[in-house]
C-alpha cells in the first residue's frame, strides 16, 4: 500500500519535554537569580529581561544544541516556547546574540554573574535531594578514622578537557596541550551521580595546574551545602596537577585527596628496588604453576605470563605555605605500583625486564589497592567530557568572543546537571522501556528520548496540552517526570 505524505493543519512540536525543563528552571527561582544582574537597565537592547535570555540558552542546551540560530526555530513555535519555559519575551537569533554579549561585557563576571549561576546549579543539584534524601552517593568504601569515626567520602573528579576549535579564529582559541586549537576548561564533578560541581573556562593555551589551587577553593566552597553529617570530600586529581599547593588547600579544609604523581626525573630503577622491600605485595600471573609451590605470591586475573606487580606504600616529607603565609612540614604517604615484564606479548624473554611504574598522593588510611582502584574509577570523568562535548555538542561554541563563549559554556553545566536529574529520575521509575539495568543513563538518551519527544498541542479547559500520543512507549515516563518536577 501506497504511503501519502500530507500536510496536517495540527500544530505538531519536536521538544515536547521543554516543559520538564521549564519546571527545574521554575524550581530554582531563576527568575528571580538573573533578573538582578547590573546589566544597564537603560539599554535599548535590555527590553527582554536577562532571565528570557538565560532560559532561553539553557533550553537550546537541553536539546542537544547550541547555535544562536534555534531562537529561529523556536519562533515558529513562540506560544508553546514562552509557556513550557515561562517566558515573558522569546529572543530573536539577532537579539539573543546582542544579550549574551552584553551580560558578560557589562557585568562583573567573577563577583555577580558567575557566583549567580554557580547558585542557581548548585539548587539543582539540591533538587536530586528529594528523590534521594540520603543526598548525593559516596564511593562505596567507608574510611575509618583514627578516632574510630567512619567517614564517607564523596568524590570530587577535577580535569582538563579540551575543545577543539581548529580552523577558527576565536578570541582566545589557542594551541591546547592536545596540539590543537581550542579552549581548556577545566571542570569538577561530584558524587557518584556525577553532577558537575563548578567550572572554569580557559584559554587553550593556559597550563592545568594555573589557578587551580584557587579553583579548587571555589569547589570546596559549592560543594559544603551538599555535604551531610559524617561525609567529606575525596578529591581526584591527575598528574597534571601533581603539586603541593593543591594538597595544602584540600588539607586545609580537612578533605582528602588521590592525586596521580608526576614521576618526572625520577628513577625507576629506584622505585624497582624499593618494589623488593619487605612489606610489599608481589602479585603474578594466575596461570604460573609455581604458585601451587609459593603460597606468599597473590593471583593477579589481570596479569599475563612474565608480568609480576609489586604494590606497596612509602612516605616522604613535603614543605609548602600554609593560608597564613607560613612555611609547613608535614610527610604524606605515597602508594605505588611497579609493573615488572620479563617477556613480552610474542613470547620472547626480555634480557633487562621492562618497568612500568605509577604513584599516587594521598593523606587517607585506605589500603594500597583500595586507593589504586579509586583512582582508576577517576577515569569515568572522561564519559562525563564525552557527553557534555558530542551530546550537547558543546566542542564547538558558537561566539567569536572568549566572555560570550564564557557565559554559554557556564550555563552549559545548568543544562548539563538538569539533564543528568532528569535521567536519574527516569532511570527509578518502572516499566522503563529500555532494555537492561543502568546505574545512569547517558545525557545524549534523554535528550533523545525526554526532550526532543515530539508533542501535538491542544487548548482545552483554558489549558495548553503537549500531547505526546498514547501510542509512544515514553508517553507515561514523560507524564510522570512533569508530574514529579512541577
Amino acid at each position: 500500500m501506497q504511503v501519502t505524505i500530507e500536510h496536517t493543519p495540527k500544530d505538531i512540536v519536536p521538544y515536547g519535554g521543554l516543559p520538564i525543563v521549564g519546571s527545574i528552571l521554575k524550581s530554582i527561582g531563576l527568575a528571580n537569580t538573573c533578573n538582578d544582574m547590573p546589566v544597564a537597565k537603560a539599554h535599548p537592547l535590555n527590553k527582554i529581561e536577562c532571565s528570557d535570555i538565560i532560559s532561553t540558552c539553557i533550553a537550546i542546551m537541553c536539546t542537544g544544541q547550541h547555535n544562536f540560530e534555534v531562537c529561529r526555530d523556536f519562533a515558529l513555535e513562540q506560544f508553546f516556547i514562552k509557556n513550557a519555559l515561562g517566558l515573558v519575551h522569546l529572543p530573536s537569533a539577532e537579539r539573543f546574540r546582542q544579550r549574551l554579549d552584553l551580560i558578560v561585557a557589562e557585568s562583573d563576571w567573577k563577583h555577580d554573574v558567575y557566583p549567580r549561576l554557580a547558585q542557581l546549579n548548585q539548587k539543582v543539584i539540591m533538587l536530586y535531594f528529594k528523590e534521594n534524601e540520603t543526598g548525593l552517593t559516596p564511593i562505596p568504601s567507608p574510611l575509618f578514622l583514627d578516632d574510630g569515626q567512619v567517614m564517607h567520602l564523596l568524590p570530587v573528579d577535577i580535569d582538563v578537557t579540551p575543545y577543539d576549535e581548529s580552523k577558527s579564529h576565536k578570541e582566545g582559541a589557542t594551541v591546547t596541550y592536545k596540539n590543537f586549537i581550542g579552549y581548556a576548561p577545566i571542570n569538577a564533578h561530584i558524587g557518584m551521580e556525577g553532577f558537575m560541581l563548578d567550572t572554569e573556562f580557559r584559554i587553550g593555551k593556559q597550563h592545568c595546574q594555573k589557578d587551580t589551587p584557587e579553583f579548587i577553593t571555589e569547589t570546596i566552597r559549592y560543594a559544603e551545602p551538599l555535604i551531610k553529617d559524617g561525609q567529606g570530600l575525596l578529591f581526584r586529581l591527575d598528574s597534571g596537577n601533581d603539586a603541593v599547593d593543591n594538597m595544602a588547600v584540600i588539607m586545609h579544609f580537612g578533605h582528602y585527596f588521590i592525586i596521580k604523581r608526576n614521576l618526572r626525573k625520577e628513577s625507576l630503577v629506584d622505585w624497582w628496588e624499593l618494589a623488593h622491600n619487605p612489606g610489599t605485595v608481589k602479585h603474578t600471573w594466575a596461570g604460573n604453576p609455581a604458585l601451587a609451590s609459593d603460597p606468599s605470591l597473590k593471583e593477579d586475573e589481570g596479569l599475563k605470563e612474565g608480568v609480576t606487580r609489586y604494590v606497596g606504600s612509602t612516605w616522604r616529607e613535603v614543605t609548602y605555605t600554609n593560608y597564613e603565609g607560613k612555611p609547613c612540614k608535614k610527610t604524606l604517604r605515597i602508594v605505588f605500583e611497579v609493573i615488572e615484564t620479563t617477556i613480552d606479548e610474542e613470547g620472547q624473554l626480555l634480557l633487562n625486564p621492562k618497568l612500568e611504574v605509577n604513584t599516587w598522593w594521598t593523606n587517607t588510611n585506605y589500603d594500597d589497592k583500595t586507593v589504586i582502584d579509586l583512582y582508576h574509577k577517576h577515569g569515568t570523568m572522561e564519559q562525563y567530557h564525552a557527553e557534555l562535548k558530542t551530546d550537547q555538542t558543546m566542542e564547538k561554541l558558537p561566539s567569536g568572543k572568549f566572555g560570550t563563549n564564557m557565559l554559554i559554556h557556564t550555563l552549559s553545566m545548568i543544562a548539563y546537571n538538569i539533564l543528568r536529574l532528569i535521567g536519574y529520575l527516569m532511570n527509578k521509575m518502572v516499566n522503563l522501556p529500555m532494555r537492561g539495568t543502568a546505574s545512569r543513563r547517558r545525557i545524549g538518551t534523554v535528550i533523545k528520548y525526554i526532550i526532543r519527544i515530539p508533542c501535538i498541542i491542544k487548548f482545552h479547559a483554558n489549558r495548553l496540552i503537549a500531547d505526546v500520543g498514547g501510542g509512544n512507549p515514553w508517553c507515561n515516563i514523560v507524564c510522570e517526570l512533569q508530574r514529579r518536577l512541577t
